[in-house]
Parts: structure tokens; C-alpha cells; sequence
């Protein structure tokens, strides 16, 4: 993207045309499991030391189109209105060591541009990886999403604010998630992934060409960062922070990049 013009650049992510990523979609349990054991958010293995640990890891430390990226003085752009189409199903909940990651049953999608991207699990960071003028959130959801066929990404990121009471759905997730890595649940009721998402005529959002936040830090990625953010209970907050102390990753310069805005 760095030899792209302006209007280049509006194409690559309103169409969200990545170069395919072999690792990221098909990141098997004992994978993870060996990513958990060698780096870790401080201390160290933390952030800074991520792209030395291991040559699968490189791009931690020599890209330069790293996520997550504070969103600010975003270009202006018609990129359309978002296409989500998520149902009502079993979902699975794992303490990965690292957050509480959820794997919904299939069906659930968006669209970038024409290309259709099929959820595959979300997953929370607290506090929120994306900032804001500057300002980070209590917590942030990411909607991982993965194209089949190429194994691209598209990566849709809701910013959660606290309130005093809690957030239905977020409860039905805490309540069964175990404190110890690796437990996992089945949901007690069936869930719709949208309950994560602000109103339907409340979703302006961020776009941008960036990587995965954690390693192997893949340049793979279509973020679409929503504007509104979600409600989450302090109480709920804290019971995140009682499992997961700190899981952001430190904020990545935007270099030549282009964020666009709806």
C-alpha cells in the first residue's frame, strides 16, 4: 500500500483486497496453545519483544502496517453501509489463556465491499486495543471473520463503554467462561452475535488496511472499527480484569497508511 495513490489506496479497502494470510485462518488449538506458552502483553515476552521471539513473528517487529492504530483525522469516504447478517445459535466459550474467545455456530457473516467473510469467534481486550483521539475504552470486542477460500480477514471491532448496569449478552458469556486456561462451556441460551452491535442507523465506522494484534502480527486484515460504542457493566469490567489483568497491544503508528471513515 505504500506505493498507492489516494484513490488506490479507497479502492484496496472499500473492496477489502488483501494478500491471503496461509497462518491466520486455520490457527489449530495446539498452535494457540504454543503462542500462549511463548509470548505474553508484559514483562520480557511482551509487545516489544514479539517479533524476535520466533521468525514466524516477524512482522510484530518489522511491519509497518501494524494494528491496532489510534483513529484519528480519518479521510472521509463513501464506503457504503455495513452488511452484517448474524443468527441466533449455540456458541462456545474458552478461557485461551490470553481472553475469553467465543465460537458462535455457523451461518453468521459480513460483507466487505462483494466479498462475503464468515464469522468464525469473537473475543474481548480490556482496555480496548483501538484509541480514539488519544482516548482508550474500558474494553473491545473483536468479530473475527475469515473469506474461505483465500483465508483474508476482515475484522470488525465494537468499543465498549461502562455503565452501571450489565450487558445482557455479555453476561450470558462471563457467566459460563471459567477463570482457569482452557475451560470452556457451552452457552446456556442460544446467542445472536449482534446483540454485540450498536443500533442499526448507529454504524459509522472506522476502515483500515492493518494486521492481527496479536503474533504472528499478520498484515492480513480489513478493520472495520465501529464509531458508537456498546454498553459493558463496571462490574462486569472487573470481572474481566479478575482473569486478564491487561491483553491490549500498545498502539501502532499509522506510517502511510489511510483511514478511512462512513
Amino acid at each position: 500500500m505504500k506505493s498507492m495513490d489516494r484513490r488506490g489506496a479507497l479502492r484496496f479497502l472499500t473492496a477489502g483486497a488483501l494478500a491471503a494470510c496461509p497462518a491466520c485462518a486455520g490457527v489449530t488449538r495446539a498452535a494457540a496453545q504454543e503462542a500462549n506458552s511463548l509470548w505474553s502483553y508484559e514483562g520480557v515476552n511482551g509487545p516489544e519483544a514479539w517479533g524476535a521471539i520466533k521468525p514466524d513473528y516477524a512482522w510484530c517487529g518489522v511491519g509497518r502496517e501494524q494494528s491496532p492504530i489510534d483513529l484519528s483525522d480519518a479521510i472521509t469516504a463513501d464506503l457504503g453501509a455495513l452488511s452484517i447478517i448474524y443468527r441466533l445459535g449455540q456458541a462456545r466459550v474458552t478461557n485461551n489463556g490470553r481472553t475469553l474467545e467465543v465460537t458462535p455456530s455457523e451461518g453468521s457473516y459480513m460483507r466487505v465491499g462483494a466479498v462475503r467473510y464468515d464469522l468464525i469467534q469473537f473475543h474481548f481486550h480490556g482496555p480496548s486495543e483501538h484509541s480514539v483521539a488519544g482516548r482508550r475504552f474500558a474494553m473491545e470486542v473483536h468479530l473475527v471473520h475469515l473469506h474461505r477460500a483465500t483465508g483474508r480477514l476482515a475484522i470488525l471491532g465494537a468499543l465498549l463503554s461502562p455503565t452501571s448496569y450489565p450487558n445482557p449478552f455479555i453476561e450470558q458469556i462471563w457467566s459460563v467462561a471459567g477463570k482457569e486456561h482452557g475451560a470452556n462451556a457451552m452457552t446456556v441460551n442460544p446467542l445472536n452475535p449482534e446483540s454485540l452491535l450498536p443500533p442499526t442507523d448507529q454504524r459509522g465506522y472506522w476502515r483500515y488496511a492493518g494486521s492481527l494484534t496479536t503474533p504472528p502480527c499478520a498484515e492480513t486484515v480489513t478493520w472495520t472499527v465501529l464509531k458508537t460504542p456498546i454498553s459493558v457493566g463496571l462490574a462486569q469490567v472487573e470481572k474481566f480484569k479478575e482473569m486478564f489483568p491487561m491483553n491490549a497491544r500498545p498502539i501502532q503508528p499509522l506510517g502511510r497508511r489511510f483511514l478511512l471513515q462512513s
